[in-house]
Protein backbone atom coordinates (compact mmCIF):
# COMPACT_ATOMS: atom_id res chain seq x y z
CA UNK A 1 0.00 0.00 0.00
CA UNK A 2 2.72 2.16 0.61
CA UNK A 3 4.16 2.21 -2.82
CA UNK A 4 0.86 2.55 -4.12
CA UNK A 5 0.34 5.32 -2.59
CA UNK A 6 4.07 6.68 -3.46
CA UNK A 7 3.50 6.11 -7.08
CA UNK A 8 0.23 7.52 -7.40
CA UNK A 9 1.50 11.11 -5.77
CA UNK A 10 4.43 10.94 -8.85
CA UNK A 11 4.37 13.39 -11.67
CA UNK A 12 4.43 11.73 -14.64
CA UNK A 13 5.94 13.75 -18.01
CA UNK A 14 6.15 12.49 -21.28
CA UNK A 15 8.75 12.69 -23.37
CA UNK A 16 8.92 12.16 -27.35
CA UNK A 17 10.32 12.13 -30.77
CA UNK A 18 7.15 11.14 -32.57
CA UNK A 19 7.04 9.97 -35.72
CA UNK A 20 5.19 12.97 -38.02
CA UNK A 21 2.68 11.07 -39.48
CA UNK A 22 1.25 9.71 -36.04
CA UNK A 23 1.52 12.98 -34.20
CA UNK A 24 -1.83 14.35 -33.87
CA UNK A 25 -3.35 10.64 -33.50
CA UNK A 26 -0.79 10.59 -30.23
CA UNK A 27 -1.32 13.83 -28.96
CA UNK A 28 -4.89 13.13 -29.02
CA UNK A 29 -4.79 10.02 -27.13
CA UNK A 30 -2.27 11.71 -24.64
CA UNK A 31 -4.71 14.39 -23.93
CA UNK A 32 -8.28 13.02 -24.27
CA UNK A 33 -7.60 9.78 -22.49
CA UNK A 34 -7.02 12.30 -19.05
CA UNK A 35 -3.92 9.85 -18.51
CA UNK A 36 -2.08 11.49 -14.89
CA UNK A 37 0.08 13.13 -17.12
CA UNK A 38 1.56 16.87 -15.79
CA UNK A 39 3.44 17.61 -18.84
CA UNK A 40 3.64 16.40 -22.34
CA UNK A 41 7.32 17.58 -24.12
CA UNK A 42 7.77 16.59 -27.87
CA UNK A 43 9.10 16.98 -31.26
CA UNK A 44 7.14 17.23 -34.47
CA UNK A 45 7.62 18.63 -37.86
CA UNK A 46 7.17 22.44 -37.83
CA UNK A 47 4.31 22.97 -39.41
CA UNK A 48 2.49 20.77 -37.01
CA UNK A 49 4.26 23.11 -34.30
CA UNK A 50 2.85 26.26 -36.02
CA UNK A 51 -0.69 24.88 -35.62
CA UNK A 52 -0.61 23.15 -31.76
CA UNK A 53 0.69 26.30 -30.54
CA UNK A 54 -1.09 29.03 -32.88
CA UNK A 55 -3.87 30.75 -30.79
CA UNK A 56 -7.57 29.83 -31.02
CA UNK A 57 -9.07 32.44 -33.34
CA UNK A 58 -6.02 32.65 -35.33
CA UNK A 59 -5.49 32.14 -38.93
CA UNK A 60 -3.48 29.12 -38.23
CA UNK A 61 -5.80 27.27 -36.05
CA UNK A 62 -8.09 24.31 -36.63
CA UNK A 63 -9.70 21.67 -34.61
CA UNK A 64 -6.17 20.41 -33.08
CA UNK A 65 -5.72 23.94 -32.04
CA UNK A 66 -9.30 24.06 -30.24
CA UNK A 67 -8.24 20.84 -28.53
CA UNK A 68 -4.72 21.39 -27.22
CA UNK A 69 -5.85 24.82 -25.79
CA UNK A 70 -8.84 22.83 -24.46
CA UNK A 71 -6.60 20.46 -22.38
CA UNK A 72 -3.28 21.97 -22.22
CA UNK A 73 -1.57 25.21 -22.57
CA UNK A 74 1.31 24.99 -25.28
CA UNK A 75 4.52 26.60 -25.26
CA UNK A 76 7.14 25.93 -28.86
CA UNK A 77 10.30 26.04 -27.05
CA UNK A 78 12.31 25.64 -30.09
CA UNK A 79 13.03 25.25 -33.52
CA UNK A 80 14.91 22.35 -34.63
CA UNK A 81 16.57 22.58 -38.43
CA UNK A 82 16.88 19.74 -40.84
CA UNK A 83 20.23 20.25 -40.39
CA UNK A 84 20.54 19.11 -37.82
CA UNK A 85 20.08 15.77 -38.79
CA UNK A 86 22.24 12.84 -40.52
CA UNK A 87 20.58 12.16 -42.98
CA UNK A 88 18.76 15.40 -43.59
CA UNK A 89 14.99 15.32 -43.38
CA UNK A 90 12.77 17.10 -46.11
CA UNK A 91 11.06 19.17 -43.07
CA UNK A 92 12.52 21.27 -40.03
CA UNK A 93 11.33 20.19 -36.69
CA UNK A 94 10.02 22.20 -33.66
CA UNK A 95 9.97 21.29 -29.83
CA UNK A 96 6.78 21.55 -28.13
CA UNK A 97 5.73 21.65 -24.56
CA UNK A 98 2.08 20.93 -23.40
CA UNK A 99 1.07 21.80 -20.08
CA UNK A 100 -2.16 19.86 -18.66
CA UNK A 101 -4.88 21.70 -17.59
CA UNK A 102 -6.40 20.64 -14.00
CA UNK A 103 -10.34 21.80 -15.56
CA UNK A 104 -10.92 22.89 -18.90
CA UNK A 105 -10.99 26.77 -19.40
CA UNK A 106 -14.26 26.88 -20.74
CA UNK A 107 -17.31 24.96 -19.56
CA UNK A 108 -19.24 22.94 -22.03
CA UNK A 109 -22.15 21.16 -21.47
CA UNK A 110 -20.59 17.65 -23.38
CA UNK A 111 -17.34 17.23 -24.13
CA UNK A 112 -18.32 14.90 -26.76
CA UNK A 113 -20.48 17.18 -28.45
CA UNK A 114 -18.33 20.28 -28.16
CA UNK A 115 -15.98 18.56 -30.36
CA UNK A 116 -18.32 17.14 -32.50
CA UNK A 117 -19.20 21.19 -33.41
CA UNK A 118 -15.23 21.97 -33.56
CA UNK A 119 -14.66 19.16 -35.98
CA UNK A 120 -17.93 20.15 -37.98
CA UNK A 121 -17.04 24.18 -37.51
CA UNK A 122 -13.59 23.43 -39.25
CA UNK A 123 -14.66 20.49 -41.78
CA UNK A 124 -14.93 22.82 -44.38
CA UNK A 125 -11.67 24.76 -44.12
CA UNK A 126 -12.24 27.71 -46.81
CA UNK A 127 -16.45 28.01 -45.88
CA UNK A 128 -18.25 29.72 -43.39
CA UNK A 129 -18.29 27.77 -40.21
CA UNK A 130 -22.30 27.80 -41.17
CA UNK A 131 -21.27 25.62 -44.05
CA UNK A 132 -18.90 23.45 -41.66
CA UNK A 133 -21.94 22.91 -38.96
CA UNK A 134 -24.82 22.53 -41.54
CA UNK A 135 -22.84 19.81 -43.57
CA UNK A 136 -20.59 18.50 -40.23
CA UNK A 137 -23.63 17.88 -38.01
CA UNK A 138 -26.46 17.48 -40.83
CA UNK A 139 -28.55 19.87 -40.16
CA UNK A 140 -30.10 23.04 -41.97
CA UNK A 141 -28.03 25.67 -42.68
CA UNK A 142 -30.59 27.84 -41.11
CA UNK A 143 -30.67 25.75 -38.34
CA UNK A 144 -26.63 26.52 -38.39
CA UNK A 145 -27.25 30.18 -38.77
CA UNK A 146 -29.93 30.30 -36.52
CA UNK A 147 -26.99 28.47 -33.42
CA UNK A 148 -23.95 31.28 -34.71
CA UNK A 149 -26.95 33.94 -34.48
CA UNK A 150 -28.03 32.96 -30.92
CA UNK A 151 -24.26 32.53 -30.21
CA UNK A 152 -24.17 36.03 -30.70
CA UNK A 153 -21.93 35.32 -34.09
CA UNK A 154 -22.28 36.46 -38.01
CA UNK A 155 -23.57 33.33 -40.13
CA UNK A 156 -20.79 34.09 -41.78
CA UNK A 157 -18.06 33.29 -39.74
CA UNK A 158 -14.84 31.36 -40.43
CA UNK A 159 -14.48 28.88 -37.87
CA UNK A 160 -10.72 29.59 -37.94
CA UNK A 161 -11.67 33.07 -36.22
CA UNK A 162 -13.51 31.81 -33.44
CA UNK A 163 -12.22 31.49 -29.43
CA UNK A 164 -12.43 28.66 -27.67
CA UNK A 165 -15.18 31.22 -25.55
CA UNK A 166 -17.05 31.38 -29.11
CA UNK A 167 -16.75 27.59 -29.87
CA UNK A 168 -18.15 27.08 -26.13
CA UNK A 169 -20.90 29.49 -26.51
CA UNK A 170 -22.13 27.58 -29.96
CA UNK A 171 -22.05 24.55 -28.32
CA UNK A 172 -24.10 25.60 -25.98
CA UNK A 173 -26.62 26.81 -28.01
Amino acid sequence: AVIANNLESRKTYVCANLPYYITSPVIMYLLENRLPIEVITVMVQKEAADRLCAPVGSRDSGAITVAVNYYATAQRLFDVPRTAFLPSPNVDSAVLRLDLRKTPPVDVPSEEFFFKVVRAAFSMRRKTAQNGLSNGLSISKQTAAQALEDAGLSPTVRAESLTLEELAQLTRQ
